[in-house]
């Protein structure tokens, strides 16, 4: 019903395949940098103040260590999602935090995805095609100064250096780099994605893959998958995602379901293991032996 009402009935699916989780990770910064530019939008306009409507806008807590492991404490967590309520003392406080954690996040996503590229995929498509990647190389070299500098920004913030100067300055460089970033993203799919799709196979996608997860710090997939996976604006990208990484590790798809698990939202992990159940770790209901 829903595919007819979408007027997708008779529509194929996109392929996708092991490195199609780039793809989707472009989709999850897509719509993070939505929510990274009101963010600052609000720092800005609000001078760290108005903490309530903020939180309304993004849906947004005070996220504790603990986990929801009822019905009952799920149920809590999502009147809370719908109506924070947060101190006015603590207000100023709490949104540089949200910020702070945000951006960093973040700042390391982007980081590490421009590692994965730079070093494996387009080194591996320049085999290939010399010199097809050398702008997105220059772009990712930019960029990583240009997050440098939001980072001592953000600290000066943080330490109450907040003056509206400084706020306004990391807006608007934050505005003009989305807007370059959304070039870059569309240069990548439009030109070199579409050069590995027709000069690597399966085979030399998944060995591709597998390399840039084992060049990887687990503390950093810890941070990354879910990141992604809460980002991705859809249910059906987070699925593809996690079993794009699965044809390429299938032997660490408990692992990656534990990172999920320890930081997705409840709902989203719900809806997730439906379609891909090997994920779920031990010790989690629905576990299985998949192995």
């Amino acid at each position: 019903i829903n595919a007819a009402l979408m007027n997708k009935l008779w529509t194929m699916d996109p392929k996708y395949g092991p490195l199609s989780q780039q793809i989707l990770t472009h989709e999850a910064f897509r719509a993070a940098s939505i929510r990274l530019e009101k963010q600052a939008e609000c720092l800005v306009a609000s001078g760290g103040k108005n903490i309530g409507e903020f939180a309304r806008q993004f849906r947004c807590v005070l996220i504790t260590a603990s986990r929801p492991t009822c019905a009952r404490s799920s149920e809590r967590t999502r009147r809370a999602l719908r109506t924070p309520r947060l101190s006015p003392t603590h207000s100023r406080y709490a949104l540089r935090s949200l910020v702070r954690s945000f951006a960093r996040e973040f700042r390391v996503v982007h980081h590490w995805h421009a590692v994965h590229e730079d070093k494996v995929i387009f080194a591996t498509f320049e085999q290939y095609v010399p010199g097809s990647c050398d702008r997105q190389h220059h772009e990712h070299e930019r960029d990583e100064v240009l997050m440098q500098r939001w980072a001592k920004m953000i600290e000066m913030i943080e330490a109450g250096n907040d003056r509206s100067i400084v706020r306004s300055q990391l807006y608007t460089e934050l505005k003009d780099f989305l807007a370059d970033f959304e070039l870059h993203l569309q240069g990548e799919e439009m030109h070199l994605q579409r050069l590995g799709r027709k000069q690597l196979n399966v085979d030399l996608q998944k060995a591709m893959i597998r390399s840039v997860w084992d060049m990887t710090p687990v503390d950093v997939w810890q941070i990354m998958m879910p990141w992604i996976v809460e980002n991705a604006p859809m249910h059906q990208q987070r699925v593809k995602f996690v079993r794009a990484w699965l044809w390429s590790v299938p032997e660490r798809a408990q692992l990656i379901g534990r990172m999920i698990y320890m930081k997705c939202d409840p709902a989203i992990w719900e809806r997730l293991v439906v379609a891909v159940p090997e994920i779920v770790p031990r010790g989690v209901a629905g576990w299985r032996r998949f192995y």
